[in-house]
């Protein structure tokens, strides 16, 4: 897809980092919009779901969020550093750890960087500015302390969610890790201060 490029061009990262690009393989139902599995080497394999009713902003985001400047990109940074320090904890990224949602937030942190969206369109300013209400009340459904088709309505009516049912089921699913699309990071205000979190284990792992 041509979003990829429109990620990459200004986004790669620092000379000397072995990048050796992306696989993109199409999908069908997952509990995710997508998912970027490191392969090693500089290349990492993008699956996209083709079952999503994908908007031409959504989908230059989560493109942007999985490839450059997003988990790509933090995979290219900590092989390096594995390689050329010895970390071999960063092998591995397990999920609800510190270090995964700070991931996650980072990611999401470097995207709005490239796309802002504040200068997007006005539903899709609309819908940034509900979604942390739409994460809480999901966080309600599931946690049984609201009525799961009064929740599902107020999702749906109330806050704009086009899959109020998919967005509640990956809720049941990433439990904690949600809140990471929706809490930037506010240790990244640039490209250089983002390679330097990458790059900072004792932040990363103090979330």
């Amino acid at each position: 897809t041509r979003h990829i490029p429109e990620c990459g061009a200004p986004t790669r990262p620092a000379t000397g980092i072995r990048d050796a690009g992306l696989e993109l393989r199409y999908v069908l139902a997952q509990p995710w919009p997508a998912f970027t599995t490191y392969r090693g080497s500089g290349l990492s394999l993008v699956d996209l779901r083709r079952d999503v009713a994908w908007t031409e902003a959504d989908l230059r985001a989560v493109l942007c969020h999985e490839t450059y400047p997003g988990h790509h990109v933090q995979d290219l940074v900590w092989d390096e550093l594995r390689e050329r320090r010895g970390w071999t904890e960063f092998a591995v990224l397990p999920p609800f750890t510190p270090h995964a949602l700070m991931a996650e937030r980072a990611a999401v942190t470097a995207t709005a960087l490239l796309w802002p969206p504040a200068e997007g369109p006005l539903v899709d300013r609309l819908l940034a500015e509900l979604a942390p209400m739409a994460a809480a009340t999901a966080v309600e459904i599931v946690d049984g302390k609201l009525d799961r088709r009064t929740g599902l309505a107020r999702l749906a009516d109330d806050l704009l969610m086009p899959n109020a049912d998919e967005f509640v089921a990956f809720v049941e699913q990433a439990r904690s890790m949600t809140l990471a699309y929706v809490t930037p990071a506010s240790e990244v205000h640039d490209w250089e201060s983002y390679l330097e979190l990458l790059r900072s284990p004792e932040r990363l792992v103090a979330g």
